[in-house]
Protein backbone atom coordinates (compact mmCIF):
# COMPACT_ATOMS: atom_id res chain seq x y z
CA UNK A 1 0.00 0.00 0.00
CA UNK A 2 1.37 3.43 -0.92
CA UNK A 3 2.07 5.98 1.80
CA UNK A 4 -0.58 8.42 0.50
CA UNK A 5 -3.19 5.69 0.22
CA UNK A 6 -2.47 4.48 3.78
CA UNK A 7 -2.81 8.01 5.15
CA UNK A 8 -6.08 8.52 3.24
CA UNK A 9 -7.39 5.18 4.52
CA UNK A 10 -6.41 6.04 8.12
CA UNK A 11 -7.94 9.51 7.82
CA UNK A 12 -11.16 8.04 6.46
CA UNK A 13 -11.27 5.48 9.27
CA UNK A 14 -10.85 8.27 11.85
CA UNK A 15 -13.69 10.26 10.30
CA UNK A 16 -15.97 7.19 10.34
CA UNK A 17 -15.01 6.47 13.97
CA UNK A 18 -15.73 10.09 14.93
CA UNK A 19 -19.13 9.99 13.23
CA UNK A 20 -20.06 6.70 14.90
CA UNK A 21 -18.88 7.99 18.28
CA UNK A 22 -20.97 11.13 17.90
CA UNK A 23 -24.03 9.12 16.88
CA UNK A 24 -23.69 6.87 19.92
CA UNK A 25 -23.25 9.88 22.21
CA UNK A 26 -26.25 11.67 20.66
CA UNK A 27 -28.39 8.52 20.90
CA UNK A 28 -27.58 8.19 24.60
CA UNK A 29 -28.55 11.81 25.20
CA UNK A 30 -31.88 11.48 23.38
CA UNK A 31 -32.85 8.16 24.98
CA UNK A 32 -32.47 9.35 28.55
CA UNK A 33 -35.71 8.97 30.44
CA UNK A 34 -37.42 12.08 31.73
CA UNK A 35 -37.23 12.58 35.50
CA UNK A 36 -39.86 10.57 37.36
CA UNK A 37 -42.77 11.90 39.38
CA UNK A 38 -42.64 10.68 42.98
CA UNK A 39 -45.99 10.55 44.79
CA UNK A 40 -46.10 10.00 48.54
CA UNK A 41 -48.64 10.44 51.32
CA UNK A 42 -47.25 11.71 54.59
CA UNK A 43 -49.33 11.53 57.76
CA UNK A 44 -48.88 13.64 60.88
CA UNK A 45 -49.44 11.52 63.98
CA UNK A 46 -49.15 12.04 67.70
CA UNK A 47 -47.88 9.27 69.96
CA UNK A 48 -47.73 9.87 73.71
CA UNK A 49 -47.56 13.61 73.14
CA UNK A 50 -44.88 13.45 70.44
CA UNK A 51 -45.85 14.74 67.01
CA UNK A 52 -44.17 13.45 63.83
CA UNK A 53 -44.77 13.27 60.08
CA UNK A 54 -44.62 9.64 58.86
CA UNK A 55 -42.67 8.61 56.90
CA UNK A 56 -40.13 11.05 58.20
CA UNK A 57 -37.37 10.19 55.71
CA UNK A 58 -37.85 10.54 51.95
CA UNK A 59 -35.40 9.56 49.21
CA UNK A 60 -35.93 10.93 45.69
CA UNK A 61 -33.78 11.16 42.55
CA UNK A 62 -32.40 14.51 41.42
CA UNK A 63 -34.75 16.22 38.98
CA UNK A 64 -37.87 14.35 40.12
CA UNK A 65 -41.16 16.11 40.53
CA UNK A 66 -42.23 15.34 44.09
CA UNK A 67 -45.96 15.32 44.87
CA UNK A 68 -46.84 15.00 48.54
CA UNK A 69 -50.27 14.47 50.05
CA UNK A 70 -50.13 15.74 53.63
CA UNK A 71 -52.67 14.31 56.08
CA UNK A 72 -52.96 15.57 59.65
CA UNK A 73 -54.21 12.78 61.96
CA UNK A 74 -52.85 14.36 65.14
CA UNK A 75 -55.64 15.42 67.53
CA UNK A 76 -53.82 18.61 68.50
CA UNK A 77 -54.99 20.85 65.64
CA UNK A 78 -53.21 22.51 62.73
CA UNK A 79 -49.62 21.50 62.00
CA UNK A 80 -47.03 22.91 59.67
CA UNK A 81 -44.92 21.20 57.06
CA UNK A 82 -41.87 22.87 55.58
CA UNK A 83 -38.86 21.99 53.46
CA UNK A 84 -37.12 25.39 53.42
CA UNK A 85 -34.53 24.49 50.77
CA UNK A 86 -37.32 23.89 48.23
CA UNK A 87 -39.58 26.76 49.33
CA UNK A 88 -42.20 24.33 50.64
CA UNK A 89 -44.24 25.78 53.49
CA UNK A 90 -47.84 24.97 54.36
CA UNK A 91 -50.24 24.30 57.22
CA UNK A 92 -52.49 21.25 57.44
CA UNK A 93 -55.75 21.09 59.40
CA UNK A 94 -57.17 17.81 60.72
CA UNK A 95 -60.00 17.58 58.22
CA UNK A 96 -58.29 19.10 55.18
CA UNK A 97 -55.40 17.17 53.56
CA UNK A 98 -53.08 19.30 51.45
CA UNK A 99 -51.31 18.40 48.24
CA UNK A 100 -48.03 20.11 47.45
CA UNK A 101 -45.42 19.62 44.77
CA UNK A 102 -41.90 20.74 43.97
CA UNK A 103 -38.97 19.70 41.81
CA UNK A 104 -36.00 18.14 43.62
CA UNK A 105 -33.52 20.22 41.64
CA UNK A 106 -30.48 20.03 43.92
CA UNK A 107 -28.78 17.03 45.51
CA UNK A 108 -28.21 16.75 49.23
CA UNK A 109 -29.82 16.10 52.59
CA UNK A 110 -32.50 18.63 53.57
CA UNK A 111 -34.50 19.12 56.78
CA UNK A 112 -38.27 18.68 56.94
CA UNK A 113 -40.02 20.20 59.93
CA UNK A 114 -43.10 21.85 61.39
CA UNK A 115 -42.66 25.61 61.36
CA UNK A 116 -45.48 26.01 63.92
CA UNK A 117 -44.18 23.72 66.67
CA UNK A 118 -40.41 23.56 67.28
CA UNK A 119 -40.83 20.44 69.46
CA UNK A 120 -42.42 18.54 66.56
CA UNK A 121 -39.99 15.80 65.45
CA UNK A 122 -38.64 16.69 62.03
CA UNK A 123 -37.64 14.55 59.11
CA UNK A 124 -35.23 14.59 56.19
CA UNK A 125 -35.33 14.62 52.41
CA UNK A 126 -32.42 12.97 50.60
CA UNK A 127 -32.06 13.95 46.93
CA UNK A 128 -29.65 11.64 45.09
CA UNK A 129 -27.94 12.37 41.78
CA UNK A 130 -28.32 8.90 40.27
CA UNK A 131 -25.97 9.68 37.35
CA UNK A 132 -23.17 10.64 39.74
CA UNK A 133 -23.94 7.66 41.97
CA UNK A 134 -23.56 5.33 38.98
CA UNK A 135 -20.33 6.97 37.84
CA UNK A 136 -21.82 8.95 34.94
CA UNK A 137 -20.34 12.33 35.70
CA UNK A 138 -21.39 15.29 33.57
Amino acid sequence: MKKGTAISFLGGALVVAAILGYQLWAAEKTTQKPPPTIRQSIVNIEFKGTKVWVPSFLIVPLGAKVELKLINDAPSGVHGFTIPDFNVRTEVANDKPKEISFVANKPGLFPINCQLHPAHIGGQLLVIDLDAAQGHYH
